[in-house]
C-alpha cells in the first residue's frame, strides 16, 4: 500500500525529480529517504547515498556515462557534512543538484533541516516538500514504534502567480492525503549507513580541528 502511494504521488513527476525531506536534526530524515530509495527503486543501497561534493560529482558522472542506469535512479543527498554552512569552498548543492538533473535521469531525495536552507535555485527545482515530525519512536505507543510520521507537499502552479508554484496536499484516488508513516528502512542498510556517517564524522572534526590548530600557528607566530 505505501508503494502504491509513492507511486501515485510521483505519477505525475516525471525524472529528473527533486524531493525534499525537512526536520530537525534526529527526527528521521534520512530514514524516511533510504525507505523512499528502497520502495522507489529496488537496487537502491548505500552507494546511492551522497554525503560530500566529491561523492556526488563522481555519481553525475557515472550515470551521466551510463544514461540506461540512471532512468529513474534514486539518489538520497544526505547532507551531513555541511555544504550550506560554509565548510567547502568547493561546488554547493545548489551546483550540483541542478547540474545532476540537467546530466541525468535520477530521481534525487535531499534532506535538510529546513528548506529555506537551500538555495533558491534548488528551492525552485523541489517538485514535493516533505516535513517529517517528532515521535518517540523508542518509547512511544506500540503501532507508531520505529516509524517517521510525514507531512507532504506537492508542487503545483500558482494561478494567482505566472511562473511560480505552490505547494499542496497532493491528492491520492482524489483523496487528500493528511501524513504518511514510514517504517523503519531495511536493517542491514540502516547499519551501514549509520557506520558510513560515523567515518565522515570523525574525519570532518579531524579536518576541523586541524585547520583551528592551523590558525593558532599562525596567530603564535
Amino acid at each position: 500500500m505505501k508503494g502504491e502511494l509513492l507511486y501515485e504521488i510521483y505519477r505525475d513527476c516525471e525524472p529528473p525529480c527533486l524531493s525534499v525531506i525537512t526536520g530537525f536534526p534526529q527526527v528521521g530524515k534520512s530514514w524516511t529517504g533510504m525507505k523512499m530509495g528502497e520502495i522507489l527503486d529496488s537496487s537502491f543501497g548505500l552507494d546511492d547515498i551522497v554525503f560530500m561534493p566529491d561523492h556526488f560529482m563522481d555519481k553525475i558522472k557515472e550515470l551521466h556515462d551510463r544514461p540506461d542506469k540512471s532512468q529513474g535512479r534514486i539518489l538520497l543527498i544526505d547532507d551531513i557534512g555541511g555544504w550550506n554552512y560554509g565548510r567547502y569552498s568547493g561546488p554547493t548543492l545548489g551546483d550540483l543538484i541542478p547540474l545532476c538533473m540537467h546530466l541525468t535521469q535520477a530521481n534525487l531525495i535531499c534532506t535538510v533541516r529546513d528548506f529555506y536552507f537551500l538555495e533558491p535555485k534548488v528551492r525552485g527545482l523541489a517538485a514535493h516538500i516533505l516535513m517529517v515530525h517528532h515521535m518517540n519512536r523508542a518509547a512511544g505507543p506500540e503501532d507508531l514504534k520505529d516509524k517517521n510520521c510525514v507531512t507532504w507537499y506537492k508542487a503545483k502552479p500558482d494561478p494567482e502567480n505566472e511562473g511560480r508554484r505552490i505547494y499542496v496536499r497532493p491528492k491520492v484516488n482524489g483523496k487528500k492525503l493528511d501524513h504518511m508513516f514510514f517504517t523503519r528502512p531495511d536493517r542491514k542498510l540502516t547499519i551501514a549507513y549509520e557506520e558510513e556517517v560515523e567515518l565522515l564524522k570523525n574525519a570532518l572534526l579531524d579536518k576541523l580541528l586541524a585547520e583551528s590548530r592551523e590558525r593558532y600557528k599562525v596567530k603564535a607566530t
